[in-house]
């Protein structure tokens, strides 16, 4: 199976999403993925008070609302294309299965079995028998129409560790393959230990593959050693992120690895030296001293 992953990271420093935010450009709606990873660092500010206090989980409601907004403007994606004029009772058995793809649909009252809803094998120049439509309750119609109006994307998980937040939606045709979805936080940040820095890792399985996304903020700075430091959180990461007894137990477990966030890594250069080198193109120069080589 082929499907496209949107993996978008963004450090908000504590600030709240004003009402008028469109994210439509930044998860590139007008060409839809079928998973959608998002990760944010600082969703809230990170004072004493959120570090070592309870979680608040205010932000997180509101980027989730705007989030959720984004999706619902994709447009339903077509399940097949006629080119026949008039449509062939083919095409219309088709869309009498494209209510839902999680549920099937709700049959008929009892009452009406034995009426011919379609004849399947009369050739296509006879009418289409659709008497049993016409006995559908109420309640039927009505289900009928909430499944065209539910949202094409659905989220999976969402998961907050003080500032760091991941969440994870899929298109609604492919919740159905996702198996095993397990979450593990590794804090690394005050005393080693305290989420304002860290990781949250999701794994799943899609279409039996196992999958590991992993959002992260690491330690800042440019003094010497901050990028040593950082290197160790990354080890750390390694060593405690756990998924339980059974198989992937760990991130290297995994098939499909996607790792995101505030990495905080540079080049390890004066801005005057980077701002040089960048000028003549001396592209080998920078990547050299870039701390992630």
């Amino acid at each position: 199976k082929c499907f496209r992953v949107c993996a978008a990271t963004w450090n908000v420093a504590g600030r709240v999403p004003p009402d008028d935010i469109n994210l439509d450009d930044w998860l590139d709606i007008d060409d839809p993925a079928q998973i959608y990873v998002i990760g944010f660092q600082e969703v809230i500010p990170l004072n004493p008070g959120n570090i070592f206090g309870a979680e608040d989980s205010r932000p997180i409601l509101k980027w989730e609302s705007i989030i959720r907004k984004s999706f619902s403007r994709i447009p339903p994606a077509a399940d097949f294309k006629s080119f026949s004029d008039p449509p062939s009772p083919s095409g219309f058995q088709m869309l009498e299965s494209r209510l839902d793809d999680e549920e099937p649909i709700r049959p008929l009252l009892e009452s009406d079995a034995s009426e011919d809803i379609i004849d399947r094998s009369m050739p296509s120049a006879s009418p289409l028998k659709l008497h049993g439509l016409a006995f559908l309750s109420d309640a039927d119609l009505e289900c009928s129409v909430e499944r065209r109006r539910r949202p094409r994307y659905v989220r999976i998980v969402s998961k907050q560790m003080v500032g760091v937040f991941i969440t994870i939606w899929v298109c609604r045709s492919l919740r159905r393959y996702i198996r095993n979805l397990r979450v593990s936080t590794v804090g690394v940040g005050v005393m080693g230990y305290i989420g304002n820095k860290g990781s949250i890792a999701v794994s799943m399985s899609i279409h039996e593959t196992p999958f590991c996304f992993i959002c992260s903020h690491l330690a800042s700075g440019e003094k010497e050693g901050d990028a040593v430091k950082r290197n160790s959180d990354v080890l750390e990461i390694h060593r405690r992120t756990h998924f339980g007894i059974a198989l992937p137990k760990t991130i290297y477990d995994h098939e499909r690895i996607f790792w995101l966030g505030d990495l905080n890594y540079r080049i390890d250069l004066s801005y005057e030296e980077t701002k040089e080198l960048v000028s003549k193109k001396d592209w080998s120069k920078l990547l050299n001293k870039d701390q992630v080589i």
